[in-house]
């Protein structure tokens, strides 16, 4: 199984049989923390912004935007579609923990925002 293949799977896992948008936002912030250690927390803090509104708002559009984002730290960016203030979001996150951030993924993100158009 491919690593994106097993992020939304988990992710699909983790919001399944929720009875609250808090206590979905709590398993996806673990999930997050767990697959993505190797980040800086306030990274994943500021790519999660949000996220309690947005499930209790537009659920589907939140989790579908959680594989999204988590694709791109996988660096396999599945195709999904971001509005331009998730881009904004992305590229100031990754803004302000540049120097914390592998290279790679640093310029990969980048190159993603770039390519929306969004720098």
């Amino acid at each position: 199984m491919q690593p994106i293949d097993r992020w939304k799977r988990d992710l699909d896992q983790a919001t399944t049989r929720r009875n609250s948008p808090a206590s979905e936002a709590r398993a996806i912030r673990e999930l997050f923390a767990a697959t993505f250690r190797h980040l800086p927390r306030d990274l994943l803090d500021a790519l999660l912004e949000g996220l309690d509104e947005g499930l209790g708002s537009d659920r589907e559009r939140t989790v579908a935007r959680c594989a999204t984002v988590g694709s791109i730290l996988l660096m396999d960016y599945d195709g999904g579609v971001l509005m331009e203030d998730d881009w904004d979001s992305i590229r100031e996150a990754f803004s302000d923990a540049g120097g914390e951030v592998d290279l790679d993924l640093l310029a990969y993100t980048m190159q993603l925002v770039l390519d929306k158009g969004r720098m």
